[in-house]
């Protein structure tokens, strides 16, 4: 689906567009795929599309301090947005597009959050010592699915 075999990294799909994390020289970047038509959209590596394919979100910075941001695909998308800072990787939107999920899976506490993308407050949803892994939210956005370590079983 993409232009080079050295493409790998995350993707989120939205209808016909594809954003994805590609390994671009000795960085990742961001592309959107919209039917046969690839930009590269900036350098970033954490990523996903709302559902409708209007806007994503992106973090930069390590994965221990990552500032998360929210652009446009069609009306003004000049400039980003921040919607948080040090709150984790962007996961998912919500079906209804009015929240974000965030991992978090660096020590001492792993966490998955949400982020209410109107008032910008960060509220936690599980948290463990363990490993957390995986989060997804359920087609009608009430259910979160996660891998989490318990003693020595995933």
């Amino acid at each position: 689906m993409t232009s080079t075999p050295g493409r790998k990294g995350q993707q989120s799909a939205a209808g016909a567009k594809l954003l994805y994390s590609a390994e671009n020289g000795d960085r990742f970047s961001l592309f959107l795929k919209d039917g046969v038509k690839e930009t590269n959209l900036r350098d970033a590596f954490f990523s996903v599309i709302a559902l409708d394919g209007a806007r994503y979100a992106y973090g930069e910075g390590t994965k221990e301090q990552l500032k998360v941001y929210t652009k446009s695909l069609s009306w003004w998308p000049f400039w980003s947005s921040t919607l948080c800072e040090n709150c984790g990787m962007p996961s998912q939107f919500s079906p209804d597009g009015t929240k974000l999920l965030l991992w978090v899976d660096s020590p001492p506490t792993e966490h998955i959050d949400m982020l209410d993308l109107a008032t910008r407050e960060v509220n936690r949803i599980v948290w463990a010592t363990g490993d957390l892994k995986g989060p997804r939210l359920s087609p009608d956005g009430r259910w979160i699915i996660f891998i989490a370590k318990v003693g020595t079983h995933q």
